[in-house]
């Protein structure tokens, strides 16, 4: 009886752990998108509606989930204090702080970095530019994160079972 229930708890536990990386690929992709949106709001309300950036960023925060929430009210707040740092440096402190929260690679948060580097350095034509190529490899990027989400969700689904069932079974 004991040993039922221990199969059980150890084949559930790996279960829960495939579906748990499943979530992961899925959340992935979740926040690329809402970065996506994050960036067309910020687009508008910097070129359009002619905001100062703590504004824009504290703007945003309000329209967005976390973790992206935190970091653009972080930002907002760091603009705000201004210490000397370049836009680049305050983007990268404040993601810094928030790191963990996010599923970004390294490829993404240079996308990103790059962006903030060269944001409010040039006229509106090049803003527009800046904010356009972002999104476009954004969406390149997000594209990739969704089809390795698709192609891997169910595989990481049936490796949970799969692993639990092979480890009670070498325990039986």
């Amino acid at each position: 009886m004991l040993k039922i229930a221990g199969g059980l708890i150890i084949i559930t536990a790996s279960t829960l752990i495939g579906f748990y990386i499943s979530y992961l690929l899925y959340e992935k992709v979740r926040q690329l998108r809402e970065l996506q949106y994050a960036l067309q709001v910020l687009e508008s309300e910097i070129i359009y509606s002619a905001e100062p950036l703590y504004v824009a960023f504290s703007n945003l925060s309000l329209k967005l989930s976390e973790p992206l929430k935190s970091l653009f009210l972080d930002l907002a707040n760091s603009i705000k204090e201004f210490q000397g740092d370049t836009l680049h440096d305050i983007f990268i402190n404040s993601f810094n702080r928030y790191k963990e929260r996010f599923l970004l690679e390294k490829e993404e948060i240079e996308v990103l970095a790059n962006f903030f580097s060269s944001l409010g350095t040039s006229d509106l034509e090049g803003q527009k530019k800046n904010f356009n190529l972002t999104m476009k490899k954004l969406d390149m990027l997000e594209k990739k994160a969704d089809e390795k989400r698709q192609k891997n969700d169910k595989l990481v689904k049936y490796l949970g079972i799969a692993s639990g069932i092979l480890i009670v079974v070498i325990l039986v």
